[in-house]
């Protein structure tokens, strides 16, 4: 504490109780603090014995550890270390923690080390709080003189990078950083005053001993740079370092101070030793700059000014005045010092006044510091001495600074697949503990306790037939054979997290199962290190490979376990982490109610593997899979993380609300699976990781427990109705992963993250791309029938999805919903199509409200008989920069409404053989079919060489197209233009009834219009009709209506905007009804200087609007051809009966046909 104090008089070893104020007497500021000291150590005393070392209260359990990327935050709670309480108020990022400015990088720090492995621990240390730290301590009432000051815990989470192999750590094993991280510092102090030099002259009068200075001061000797006693420097003062100032600004040598102190005494003068520091140094444990001072002046406003010798480096050279305010910058005066500090020195060294300090040999830490009490009255200082007839001083350690330490977690920092660092949370350090007050005398107190080297076995068959408590000592437990708990009412518990159970002669470590399939009943495991160090040479069954059982039991908890295999010697395949055998975790058989939580399980082919099990927990456990080393790449070896009533063939007992939630998933093929008998599962917040990997060969897993048919290995299955996937992170960095896979019904996946960072020399030649999201079932190969449809309603909501990989699929499924998604897909250098929402032979499907880039489908449907796609329902959605936006095959009573769809490079909407009703309405679709491919494209996109809006072919029913926006069709976003290509706003064709209505095809980007090529057959509106019968008079097809009213068409085509499509050789072809009316036609560009030769119909002629029917309705339009009034406006191509009437057009109405009667229909229009 560098103050203003007289000395420090606590000792702990006089025992004294309380400080007592007498009458009439003098109280010192040592007294004062002296009680402050005897009350904390007694409180931190009695907080150690109670809580331990380490401790976290179980109702407000504080500093947890959770990665974040390459960062990670500590949780918001109380903490003790060694009886300090520590609080953090909120969850705050490591980068962001308020007691450690400007903490190491970790990219940095681990690159440094040379290792991936870390410790991450809590450094505890109080610090003193003067008003410069912290004004509201000064009384501004009085006028601004300095009052009492303030103590402060400081907390501080670091990272240590660990050599040793991550296989090796643990919360409490022994590591050689670590020791030297927390070891003490050695080196010691001792001072005396120099003694009266002696003379043989009788004459002379020798000079004085002892103290020789005129005031009672309290001297600091602290050590500035660390080392050992060559390296080592220090620095003193007289004033316990308490003469200090503020620092407003630093502008080379001149720095700008708050003031210069009270007095001549206490302030600072010429050739004066001062240091310059703020937070950023001194809480991270390095020492300011020590400069002399040269001169005095002040600044324009006044201020003082300090001018030092040489320019110091600025505390913070990125603000303006060289400072962090929020640091605290700090010029404080040090009686004694040189640049980079004193050399400490194994001969006495003199300080002044006859005080002399010597140091020994051993370690020194920055901050370590001693106080010499100096005082007149005695001439003396204070300082211990021998109890001899000569006293001899006695060397001391340093007083402070006393750093307590505690490990949180034990961590790795691996790069991910797009090169950034990645922080993972291997291990986190338990160190809860319940309040006394809840504590059972009966379960606090072990009925047996075991040491290392006992028999735990016994200790379990002692208890007394009501059960009891076995409690293991912190130390190896080595075991020959399996641990059996045959009894309920059973607690068997590990002393701390350094209890292991080892065995080496079998993988089966712990079994909970009573015999002739009694139930065990009300069983807990805690807090126990199992380790299989070796294998059992002639396994009898599978379960001599499984590391822990439980059968039959009943109400069952093990928590803060750990469960390891050991690492086999892999020389073969290096970087391979394969374990020495073929184990499974935790195998579950005939149990209910079933807790498994806060447990670690190393290197087993399964995690859990669960059948006849209802109301289970698996929450918060941590699973790392064993991976093998093969071409480059790290191949999962873990098959299926969690399996839940896979094989269970009837229903169980109360088989339903399992809770797999918060888990840790790794380097397992398949994350979850719960079987067909596992209704009401919640799957919620858990975290599945898989390697980037080539795609697999997938027949090669072709059963029932992997992937059956299916060609992924999904992150999550479920066979089970009415479950709940929510909240979930799935990598999905190979071709042969899937999300999720939903073969039940009525089941909700919301709000999961899917993310694919394929890297691209795993998609070329590919031929498929991860999938995010699948529901239904599909036939088994092409053979067999296709599954049953039956209703679903299950819902797919909230989910992101990003990177190469394909979206959402649905097959012979009903009445799911698919809704509020966001995905972000492509499939760049893949073979494969990416799509955002797929559905096959679904029927009464919503897909509403999804926000979709990138998809070479945003939403396609296809049916296939017999099952076909029916009354599907595409609403709200809004897709973006993709090949097609939507896209359906197949459907009967298909509804695509309120879609907002932007820069499609070949259509907006493109559907084919509709059926029945297809209504389309209040889309907007914008620069859409730009871009139509290439010849030589490897994409499905190239069946098409025309760039549409809307393309429809093939309706055999009734479409309705209406109040819809089609916009800038033809040209990107960023005005891109195909030079050859043709535009068509709205294409249809072959459909059987229309209803055209109040929709609007326009072009905004005038620019880019006046850049376009006129030769292809551009068109606004491209109209087919249905094939009439083959028994009637071919020129008058009698089958068939159209009404195209209330639109806007405005646009460029040669030689037409508006085309209901004649095809000579096929007379068939048409409309026996069609009206054309109300709808505002308006020609931008008919002119060119090339002939215009219509490639749709092979035929000459020119008009803005072509219409084709046998029965003819063509009223109240308005026609105009913006750029060449004499263009030809309509040609109604000669049709059997016509109405012509109420039109105003610029050019002329040809073609009316020899049905026409008098009065001429030119008498009912207007061209102007």
């Amino acid at each position: 504490m560098k103050g203003d104090f007289s000395r420090d008089t606590f000792d702990s070893t006089k025992h004294y109780n309380m400080v007592l104020l007498q009458m009439g007497r003098l109280l010192l500021d040592s007294d004062w603090v002296e009680q402050q000291q005897i009350h904390q150590h007694r409180i931190e005393t009695e907080a150690r014995d109670v809580i331990g070392p380490c401790g976290a209260p179980k109702d407000d359990p504080g500093f947890g550890i959770e990665a974040v990327d390459n960062d990670f935050t500590i949780g918001a709670g109380r903490f003790y270390v060694n009886g300090i309480l520590c609080i953090n108020e909120t969850d705050v990022a490591y980068s962001q923690q308020p007691d450690l400015p400007n903490p190491p990088d970790l990219s940095s720090l681990f690159a440094e080390a040379g290792t991936t492995n870390a410790i991450i621990y809590l450094d505890v240390w109080k610090h003193h709080i003067l008003p410069i730290d912290d004004p509201q301590i000064r009384e501004v009432a009085l006028g601004g003189p300095s009052t009492a000051t303030r103590l402060k815990t400081l907390w501080q989470v670091k990272v240590l990078p660990i050599t040793e192999p991550v296989n090796q750590l643990s919360c409490d094993g022994d590591l050689s950083e670590w020791d030297d991280l927390i070891a003490p510092s050695t080196g010691m102090l001792n001072a005396r005053t120099a003694a009266a030099e002696a003379t043989d002259n009788p004459c002379l009068i020798p000079p004085g001993a002892g103290y020789l200075r005129l005031e009672n001061q309290l001297y600091r000797v602290e050590i500035h740079a660390g080392g050992d006693g060559d390296t080592a420097t220090f620095k003193w003062s007289r004033d316990n370092g308490s003469v200090v100032t503020a620092i407003n600004g630093m502008d080379g040598q001149e720095i700008t101070v708050a003031d210069l102190g009270p007095d001549d005494v206490l302030g600072f003068a010429k050739g004066q030793w001062v240091e310059i520091i703020d937070d950023a140094l001194e809480l991270n444990g390095q020492p300011g700059e020590l400069l002399q001072i040269d001169d005095f002046t002040n600044d324009a406003a006044g201020r003082p000014v300090i001018v030092l010798a040489s320019a110091p480096t600025p505390l913070a050279a990125e603000f303006p005045n060289g400072i962090n305010p929020d640091y605290h910058p700090k010029l404080r005066r040090w009686d004694g010092a040189a640049t980079g500090g004193l050399p400490v020195s194994a001969d006495w060294t003199s300080l002044e006044g006859g005080i002399q300090v010597l140091f020994s040999e051993g370690t020194y830490k920055t901050g370590d510091y001693w106080l010499i009490p100096a005082r007149t009255a005695t001439g003396q200082i204070e300082w211990p001495v021998t109890d001899t007839p000569v006293p001899t001083p006695i060397p001391q350690l340093p007083l402070g600074i006393d750093h307590q330490y505690c490990r949180l977690a034990i961590a790795q920092f691996l790069t991910n697949a797009d090169g950034n660092g990645e922080l993972e949370v291997l291990e986190i350090c338990d160190h809860s503990f319940c309040p006394l007050t809840e504590l059972d005398p009966g379960e606090s107190c072990c009925t047996v306790v075991v040491q290392p080297g006992e028999s735990i076995q016994a200790a379990l068959d002692s208890l007394p037939p009501q059960g009891g408590c076995v409690c293991l000592k912190t130390g190896t437990h080595t075991i020959q054979q399996a641990i059996w708990i045959r009894r309920s009412n059973v607690v068997l518990k590990g002393e701390s997290p350094g209890t292991r159970v080892v065995r080496n002669n079998g993988l089966n470590l712990l079994r909970i199962q009573r015999l002739r399939n009694q139930q065990v009943v009300n069983v807990v495991v805690h807090q126990i290190r199992f380790e299989a160090a070796g294998i059992d040479p002639e396994p009898s069954n599978l379960l001599d490979l499984t590391v822990a059982i439980i059968s039959n039991g009943l109400n069952v908890q093990v928590d803060h376990c750990q469960f390891e295999v050991e690492l086999a010697q892999d020389t073969d395949n290096t970087g391979s982490n394969l374990p020495i055998g073929p184990a499974l975790g935790f195998a579950v058989v005939n149990s209910e109610q079933i807790t498994l939580r806060d447990n670690v399980f190393r290197l087993m082919f399964t995690g859990i593997w669960a059948e006849a099990i209802a109301t289970c927990n698996f929450s918060n456990n941590q699973f790392i899979g064993p991976t093998a080393q093969i071409d480059d790449f790290t191949y999962p070896v873990g098959l299926i993380c969690i399996l839940l009533n896979l094989l269970t063939s009837e229903n169980v007992l109360l088989g339903d609300n399992c809770q797999i939630t918060d888990n840790l998933i790794q380097d397992s093929f398949i994350g979850i699976v719960t079987g067909v008998h596992s209704d009401y599962c919640h799957i919620i917040n858990n975290q599945i990781r898989r390697p980037a990997i080539r795609q697999l060969p997938i027949e090669e897993f072709d059963n029932q427990y992997l992937a059956g048919s299916d060609p992924y290995l999904y992150g999550i299955i479920t066979y089970g109705n009415h479950c709940m996937i929510a909240n979930n992170t799935i990598n999905l960095d190979s071709p042969s992963w899937g999300g999720i896979r939903v073969f039940g019904t009525h089941t909700r996946v919301e709000d999961n993250t899917i993310i694919s960072n394929l890297d691209r020399g795993l998609q070329i030649g590919n031929t498929q791309l991860p999938l995010s999201i699948f529901l239904g079932e599909v036939a088994e190969n092409d053979d067999a029938p296709l599954p049953v449809l039956e209703l679903n309603a299950s819902v797919v909501k909230g989910n992101k999805i990003t990177g190469i990989l394909t979206g959402i699929g649905a097959a012979n499924v009903e009445g799911i919903e698919i809704s509020a998604n966001q995905m972000t897909v492509s499939g760049n250098f893949s073979a494969a199509v990416p799509m955002g929402v797929a559905l096959a032979n679904t029927q009464r499907t919503v897909v509403q409200n999804n926000h979709i880039s990138g998809a070479e489908f945003g939403v396609f449907l296809l049916g296939t008989p017999p099952i076909q796609g029916v009354g599907n329902r595409v609403l709200d959605n809004h897709i973006s920069d993709g090949t097609y936006g939507i896209g359906a095959v197949s459907e009967t009573a298909l509804e695509i409404s309120g879609n907002q769809i932007d820069n499609m490079t070949v259509a907006g909407i493109a559907a084919s053989n509709l059926i029945e009703q297809a209504y389309l309405a209040n889309n907007r679709l914008d620069h859409c079919g730009y871009r139509p491919p290439t010849s030589n494209a490897t994409s499905i996109a190239a069946t098409t060489a025309v760039g549409a809006g809307i393309f429809i072919i093939s309706v055999l029913g009734d479409l309705t197209l209406q109040s819809s926006q089609i916009i800038n069709t033809g040209i990107s976003r960023q005005g891109e233009v195909a030079a050859t290509a043709a535009f068509w706003g709205i294409a249809i064709g072959l459909v059987l009834s229309c209803d055209i209505t109040q929709n609007h095809v326009f072009y905004s980007d005038t620019e880019a219009v006046a850049q376009m090529n006129l030769i292809p057959t551009h068109r606004s509106l491209l109209l087919l009709g249905w094939f009439a019968p083959t028994n009637v008079d071919v020129r008058f097809p009698q089958v068939g209506n159209a009404m195209v009213n209330d639109n806007i068409f405005q646009g460029i085509g040669l030689p037409h905007l508006v085309e209901f499509l004649r095809n000579p050789n096929e007379p068939r072809v048409g409309f026996e009804q069609v009206s054309f009316s109300q709808n505002q036609c308006f020609h931008l560009r008919s002119q060119t200087s090339q002939p215009p030769t219509d490639f749709i119909t092979s035929r000459q002629g020119n008009a803005t609007v072509v219409t084709w029917g046998r029965h003819l309705v063509v009223m109240g339009n308005q026609v105009k051809a913006a750029d060449n009034p004499n263009f030809p406006s309509m040609d109604l191509s000669n049709p059997e009966r016509i109405t012509v009437m109420g039109n105003i057009a610029s050019g002329s109405i040809i073609n009316f046909g020899s049905g026409v009667t008098p009065p001429n229909p030119g008498d009912f229009n207007v061209y102007s």
